[in-house]
C-alpha cells in the first residue's frame, strides 16, 4: 500500500477522489498492520485529501472516513473522541438508510465501550 503513495502524488491535484481514495486505503491498510506511527504521519495529507474530495465523495465515503477516524482515534487511546466520531457517522447512517454502515457503527461502539478495540468489519464474498 505505501507503493501506492510515490504515484499517487501525481493525481493529487487532477484527480482528488481518486487521491484520497489511495491515502483512504493507506491509511486503512496501516491501522489494520498495527502501522500506527505512520498512520500519524499520513493523517494530516489524508485530511487534506478528504476537503479537496468531498463534493464529490457519496455519504457513503463520507460516513466511511468518520468510521476510520473513530477506530484511529480508539487505538490511540482517545475514547472520547471515537465515540464522537463513531455517533456523527451512526446518525448519517440513520438518517440516510446505511444499514451495513449502522450495523457496523453499532459493533464497534460496542467493542470500545466493552473495554475492547473497535474492529471495522468488512464483509467478503466467498468463491466456490
Amino acid at each position: 500500500h505505501l507503493a501506492l503513495l510515490t504515484s499517487a502524488g501525481v493525481y493529487r491535484s487532477v484527480r482528488p477522489r481518486e487521491y484520497y481514495r489511495t491515502m483512504k486505503r493507506v491509511f486503512e491498510a496501516l491501522l489494520r498492520d498495527g502501522q500506527y506511527r505512520i498512520a500519524d504521519s499520513l493523517l494530516p495529507e489524508l485530511m487534506r485529501s478528504f476537503v479537496a474530495a468531498r463534493e464529490q465523495l457519496s455519504i457513503s465515503a463520507r460516513v466511511s472516513i468518520l468510521k476510520n477516524l473513530g477506530q484511529y482515534f480508539a487505538l490511540q487511546g482517545d475514547d472520547s473522541r471515537a465515540l464522537r466520531m463513531f455517533a456523527i457517522a451512526l446518525t448519517a447512517s440513520e438518517q440516510f438508510g446505511l444499514h451495513g454502515s449502522k450495523r457496523q457503527l453499532s459493533g464497534m461502539i460496542d467493542d470500545l465501550r466493552g473495554g475492547g478495540q473497535p474492529t471495522l468489519r468488512t464483509f467478503v464474498a466467498i468463491r466456490q
